[in-house]
């Protein structure tokens, strides 16, 4: 009975009502999806940063990580990846070779990383392959080098130029070797085409004389998600001496991004809530105001203060829960069109290549995206109406019934 009540109560004045509804339609709507597209960005991040060099885990020898140097290799990394291969959830694996050296063209310089892979297989676990600009992959074929279109734009060189990279022997002394630009790579991240190169693997275990040994395994997993939960057996396979990482534990300033999102956005649900708050206070209010007759009337007849607190609370929350809907649906079907196509942000291209966004965003949808907007709007709208309904309740019913 109190929900019929409350519900008709709401409609005794529809403009007022409609009003509120669309006050908090609204709110949800840009609330939705501003917090659908802050999601997909910083996704977006995550998966380039993986698609580009991380993986979704690694294995190198102890040590490397904190100090990356030839003295800290992987010593038989060709068992070490047949072991991780046998791993049900392990779909593609490759060995690098990494170290920070110099590049040097004709006319400029720039220290770099540079990266020597297994063409082939590096091609099932990055990005590196499908981001060519110019010229063409690594094919296996000797002396070949690929870097990035502003790497080249720095240094002066293109497609087809030499440029020699120089890097330390773990002797000391300095090895380096002539290499061709094979092609040029550009991905969504500014910064991480700067300073890295690649080139085969093998040239660069001859130019700084490491023998067959790698600097790490890098791996994809067929569920992203469930890495944390793959590591203990990962680690199982693993002999003394090496240690496993997943893109966790390499990208953790991203991923404590993402985490520290995930609470503050409550901060703007709050915003948002505190500002349908006060509407609702004075909507209500008006609402009892024009009633007071007509609650009167209710007490006369039987009707218990708690019945009428909880009638106006019904009101308020009920209203919330339409606007919720509403805007949540509205959200909904204006992602659509961005989910295929994304938001076009091109004019701001730089800024966000320099934070490893491409200019294309695209929105993500969570559950707690919905569940937090359904539980804090009505939520916020029946606090709202606390006051209104201590108003009501405390009126006489004799005072009420005579009030005009």
């Amino acid at each position: 009975m109190l929900l019929t009540l409350a519900w008709r109560n709401l409609w005794r004045n529809p403009r007022r009502t409609l009003i509120i509804l669309v006050s908090v339609a609204v709110g949800v709507l840009a609330l939705v999806l501003s917090d659908a597209f802050s999601i997909g960005m910083m996704h977006q991040m995550l998966d380039n940063r993986i698609g580009a060099h991380v993986g979704h885990l690694q294995i190198h020898a102890d040590g490397f990580r904190d100090n990356p140097s030839l003295d800290s290799l992987i010593d038989e990394p060709d068992v070490l990846q047949r072991r991780l291969d046998s791993l049900p959830f392990v779909v593609a694996g490759s060995q690098r070779l990494l170290f920070f050296g110099l590049l040097s063209s004709p006319r400029a310089s720039a220290g770099v990383n540079l990266v020597g892979i297994e063409a082939e297989s590096e091609r099932r676990i990055t990005t590196i392959a499908r981001s060519m600009v110019e010229g063409r992959y690594l094919d296996g074929e000797e002396g070949e080098i690929l870097i990035s279109a502003e790497l080249a734009e720095k240094l002066e060189v293109g497609v087809g130029d030499k440029v020699v990279a120089m890097a330390s022997k773990s002797s000391g002394e300095m090895g380096s070797s002539a290499f061709r630009i094979g092609g040029l790579f550009r991905t969504f991240d500014s910064q991480f085409d700067k300073t890295h190169v690649y080139l085969n693997i093998g040239d660069f275990r001859t130019m700084l004389e490491t023998g067959p040994r790698s600097a790490q395994i890098v791996a994809l997993v067929d569920n992203p998600d469930s890495v944390a939960a793959y590591m203990p057996r990962v680690r199982e396979v693993m002999p003394a001496g090496v240690e496993a990482a997943s893109y966790r534990d390499l990208l953790p300033l991203l991923i404590l991004q993402m985490e520290s999102y995930a609470e503050l956005i409550w901060i703007f649900y709050l915003i948002v809530g505190l500002a349908m708050f006060f509407g609702i206070v004075n909507t209500m209010l008006m609402a009892v105001f024009e009633r007071v007759h007509e609650i009167g009337v209710f007490m006369a007849v039987g009707m218990k203060r708690g019945q009428i607190f909880r009638m106006i609370l019904a009101e308020a929350f009920t209203m919330g829960l339409i606007g919720t809907a509403v805007g949540a649906g509205i959200a909904w079907l204006a992602h659509l069109p961005f989910d295929q196509q994304g938001l076009d942000l091109a004019i701001f291209s730089d800024a966000l290549h320099s934070m490893g966004v491409g200019s294309r965003i695209y929105p993500r949808f969570s559950a707690a995206t919905f569940l937090n907007s359904f539980v804090m709007v009505p939520l916020f709208a029946a606090l709202g109406a606390v006051y209104p309904a201590v108003k009501a309740v405390r009126l006489q019913p004799v005072e009420a019934m005579r009030y005009v």
